[in-house]
């Protein structure tokens, strides 16, 4: 009677287990979950795409595909990916950044992993500080709940709070699990202006020095970022990301040429179908400015 007892407790246990099996399997063949196939993680093809879409600047080519394979490839990362992009509006960080997500998410930008703040929307509210800090922790807790692997994009972060971005900190910098939430196979891309002007001034320099431009390299480039964006005013300066070296890397965007420019002029003419010709090219830069 006891054996009969215990076989069927045991079919009445696994006929549960298989069947929240046979439930997650069908609900995550038609709806997004955090695991494969929703969850591409295609390095190779992330380095291609970069290589293909994106023009003049050869740095983030080099640097962000390896920071991000390194991370996806250590099964138990002590923090966070924290990459921080640096350049002038338009150089490319936004578009590098949906690269990124196109490359880890089968959904892509669209994917409800992809989590992009645009800071000055997002915290506009500047009187209302502790409640926008709550909005974030919930934000972040909540999107790390449903996938360890959510990608952050903070966009113009260097307009946001200080007082908010220490908040950010303690997620960024070896935070410990809670109630059962990973934070340390995420990674955080931080679009910032911040630095740009040095970025710019440096490049031009060289360029008018007869310089090639792809003989910049990244340890020349960080300390020109290091040196400006810890000093600026602004929201960098008055937190912890300094002291508690939070960021794994600072990326710099460089200015574009106008060689690179009409490169993206041909790339999203051709996404429209259309043939590219010199003359449509120079008819979209006739009113750009070039220098020096």
């Amino acid at each position: 009677m006891r054996l009969s007892l215990f076989y069927t407790i045991t079919i009445i246990f696994l006929s549960v287990n298989q069947s929240d099996s046979l439930t997650s399997y069908f609900h995550c063949k038609y709806n997004e979950c955090c695991d494969e196939p929703w969850i591409i993680n295609n390095i190779t093809n992330l380095s291609l795409s970069l290589k293909e879409h994106v023009f003049g600047q050869h740095l983030v080519q080099s640097s962000v595909p390896k920071l991000i394979r390194a991370h996806l490839d250590n099964p138990l990362p002590q923090k966070p990916l924290v990459l921080s992009f640096h350049g002038s509006t338009g150089t490319g960080k936004s578009w590098v950044s949906r690269i990124i997500s196109e490359n880890l998410y089968l959904q892509g930008w669209r994917s409800k992993f992809v989590k992009h703040i645009h800071v000055p929307h997002f915290f506009r509210d500047t009187l209302r500080t502790r409640e926008t800090a709550e909005q974030l922790h919930h934000k972040i807790l909540s999107s790390l709940e449903t996938c360890k692997q959510t990608l952050f994009i903070f966009d113009d972060i260097h307009t946001m709070d200080p007082k908010i971005l220490d908040e950010l900190v303690m997620y960024l910098n070896y935070p410990p699990p809670l109630d059962d939430i990973i934070f340390t196979k995420a990674i955080y891309l931080l679009l910032s202006n911040a630095g740009a002007p040095k970025i710019n001034d440096y490049v031009t320099e060289q360029f008018v020095n007869d310089r090639e431009r792809i003989s910049l390299t990244s340890n020349e480039m960080h300390q020109i970022i290091s040196d400006d964006i810890y000093r600026e005013k602004g929201a960098f300066q008055e937190t912890d990301f300094v002291r508690r070296q939070v960021i794994d890397a600072a990326i710099p965007f460089l200015p574009l040429e106008r060689c690179h420019v009409e490169m993206c002029v041909k790339r999203a003419i051709r996404e429209r179908g259309r043939k590219p010709t010199q003359s449509v090219v120079n008819e979209v830069l006739r009113d750009v400015k070039f220098a020096p």
